[in-house]
């Protein structure tokens, strides 16, 4: 939103089998995770979270990322214990630092890192991916504007039910074969970036429509209801433009009706104070880190249980108060 704008940190990684590792999302916050914006977040929707004062990863994100995510996940796919596994990285500041290299060292991980402003050919991820995700998300974000008609700020509890559907459309086998087909990586083919390197897209695009139209459907209806009898061209003209007038209007208040329930419910959620889920969850002197579903899922059933608790004890005070009366 223009003029009130957070950052989140999406890390995403993808296999040359056509496979995905679970994403990590990096909120922003002062504090830890709040709970608020997990609560569209299911289990089966692996995914790991941390915060930072700024949304940005930073060098121990990094390296939580790579003990937590790639090297356990990538592991399950080695034949071996013995085999090495290649991992290829975008230059960023987190993934070059001593403890990073180190651990790869020491974990059969062979780093690669793309030269400096060529992602946009080199990249799997920029080719074939992030495009059609940035696509799917802004899709998604205008159908939630249009549902609630604008009447519901986008907030950082809002981004995970956008961003996932989004996320599981883009990053699909298909498009993570031909991302690594179209970088000439794997199989390995120089000449699928070579070859595109002078070139320029040339990109035509024939726009067709028909009148479908609620005004041409009206017209034509109009038209055949009245054909054969004495009713003058002006009167068709005028019963349709009538017609049209009332259909334009009830299409307007259904969108409204449905608009205003949505913005109630999405406000009514927004009324529930965040809560700092993951504090007690940190290991000793870490300052950020990646959680595991099985943590956030711990420490949003410990959630839970205490609002559940909470309820009961009013039930309990009111029937007292009750009794006493």
């Amino acid at each position: 939103q223009d003029g009130s704008r957070n950052w989140i940190t999406i890390i995403a990684t993808i296999c040359a089998d056509g496979t995905c590792l679970p994403p990590g999302i990096i909120y922003a916050g002062a504090g830890d995770l709040q709970h608020t914006w997990l609560l569209e977040w299911t289990p089966d929707k692996e995914t790991f979270f941390s915060s930072t004062s700024t949304g940005w990863t930073n060098n121990e994100l990094g390296l939580s990322w790579l003990e937590k995510v790639f090297d356990p996940y990538t592991k399950r796919k080695v034949r071996n214990s013995r085999a090495y596994r290649l991992l290829f990285i975008d230059g960023h500041g987190s993934h070059l630092t001593i403890p990073f290299i180190q651990y790869c060292l020491n974990n059969k991980i062979i780093l690669a890192a793309y030269p400096p402003h060529s992602t946009h050919c080199l990249q799997p991820l920029d080719v074939s991916l992030f495009s059609s995700l940035s696509t799917f998300y802004s899709q998604g974000l205008n159908q939630h504007l249009f549902m609630t008609q604008g009447l519901s700020s986008i907030g950082q509890r809002d981004f995970f039910p956008l961003f996932w559907p989004a996320y599981e459309r883009a990053f699909t086998k298909a498009n993570i074969l031909s991302g690594w087909r179209k970088t000439g990586l794997h199989p390995l083919d120089a000449s699928q970036v070579l070859t595109q390197l002078p070139s320029r897209p040339n990109i035509q695009r024939a726009l067709r429509s028909e009148d479908t139209s609620t005004r041409g459907l009206i017209n034509g209806l109009v038209f055949e209801v009245c054909l054969g009898s004495n009713i003058s061209s002006e009167s068709r003209r005028k019963i349709a433009s009538l017609i049209h007038q009332l259909a334009t209007q009830n299409s307007i208040l259904i969108a409204e009706n449905q608009g205003l329930r949505e913005a109630v419910k999405i406000e009514k959620k927004k009324r529930i104070r965040g809560k700092f889920v993951m504090d007690k969850y940190r290991e000793p002197d870490s300052k950020a880190a990646f959680f595991t579903p099985a943590k956030v899922v711990e420490a949003m059933d410990e959630i839970a249980m205490e609002d559940e608790n909470k309820r009961l004890q009013n039930e309990q005070k009111v029937a007292q108060k009750k009794e006493k009366e």
